[in-house]
């Protein structure tokens, strides 16, 4: 079985990957999580997939594609952190972590999910913002 980091660049790559062929671009900046936002807008409806764009069996492949950027993106805009495995709430890829800088630790999977299930109020880019912040601040304290 390959190793968490190994799936996680997996996923990054199809990401940026699927960005470039629809003229997206996947810079690990604000801007890309904003268009990730509106991605989500355009090919879920409800919570479901469905989007002529994107063929129901590579939903999962979407989805490792969502968490695994957002989770790079926050650990490359704090400067550090590292992915980590978490059965705490569950097991299984879904579950996977970031820790990041004085101890704060996020599931990007999860949260990606919530923001497909709940829509633009659980702004991916707000999200990002929030805890990029809050990483600046408890590192500055």
């Amino acid at each position: 079985m390959e190793d968490l980091q190994d799936i996680i660049q997996t996923g990054v790559n199809s990401h940026i990957s699927i960005c470039s062929q629809i003229g997206l671009n996947a810079d690990f900046s604000l801007q890309s999580i904003a268009d990730m936002d509106s991605l989500i807008d355009e090919i879920f409806v409800d919570g479901k997939l469905d989007s002529p764009m994107v063929a129901s069996e590579h939903e999962n492949m979407i989805l490792l594609g969502f968490g695994s950027y957002l989770g790079e993106m926050i650990i490359r805009s704090t400067g550090s952190g590292a992915w980590a495995e978490d059965d705490t709430f569950g097991e299984g890829l879904a579950f996977s972590c970031v820790d990041l800088p004085a101890g704060l630790r996020i599931w990007p999977f999860q949260k990606v999910l919530k923001r497909i299930n709940n829509g633009p109020e659980d702004s991916l880019r707000s999200y990002a913002i929030t805890i990029i912040r809050s990483s600046e601040e408890k590192a500055s304290e």
